[in-house]
């Protein structure tokens, strides 16, 4: 489950996908999901299942998932509370930046992360993300960790919030993450595509 964007009409977006290794994976022929007794509306999108649901941060959920008429976890998860962050108005990667936030409560990952796109070349894109205490409400993200790729160069700076556990071979995960982007970005956060990438992020955060 990830925090959608304030102005989405669910607040979370659901994801179910296949993590392991690919010559082990068969297409299931019915996958059905259950969070808090009420099943989730799934679509199945590029080998991914989609789906959207309201959960209230802080609350503890059980989620049920049935692959091929078969339950594969039954389990409970705390929605992770949200960060509002303030950033700064610019950034300039040859130099520090400080963020802060408010959080309710802690939760049980924090992350900081920069990222710097090259519009000319996307395999030029630069990502560093750090692991900071789950009770930190500030952060100086470091000068020259991410570079200048020329005029057009945009740059995100980003905190993540994370919920995990494995369950009988299944992750469960809640996470949340308040950003900020510089220079002329146009990117569609509450998009299927940015969503979905910012799953896969944090799946690789985990996985390490």
């Amino acid at each position: 489950m990830t925090a959608n964007p304030v102005e989405s009409e669910h607040t979370h977006f659901i994801t179910v996908m296949w993590i392991g290794s690919e010559e082990d994976y068969e297409e299931p022929t019915s996958l059905e999901l259950e969070i808090g007794d009420d099943e989730v509306d799934l679509e199945k999108w590029q080998d991914i299942w989609i789906g959207e649901k309201n959960l209230t941060p802080g609350e503890k959920y059980n989620f049920k998932l049935e692959v091929n008429g078969e339950t594969v976890v039954s389990t409970s998860q705390t929605i992770v509370y949200n960060a509002d962050a303030d950033f700064p108005e610019d950034y300039n990667p040859e130099e520090t930046a400080y963020v802060e936030w408010t959080l309710e409560k802690d939760n049980e990952h924090q992350y900081a992360s920069v990222y710097a796109y090259d519009l000319l070349d996307p395999e030029e894109d630069e990502e560093v993300t750090e692991e900071i205490d789950s009770s930190a409400r500030s952060y100086q993200y470091p000068a020259d960790v991410v570079s200048y790729h020329g005029i057009g160069t945009q740059y995100t700076l980003e905190i993540s919030e994370m919920n995990d556990k494995y369950v009988d071979d299944v992750l469960v995960a809640s996470a949340q993450a308040d950003y900020q982007d510089y220079g002329n970005i146009k990117r569609d956060r509450g998009s299927r595509e940015e969503m979905v990438k910012y799953v896969k992020h944090m799946l690789n955060l985990i996985m390490k």
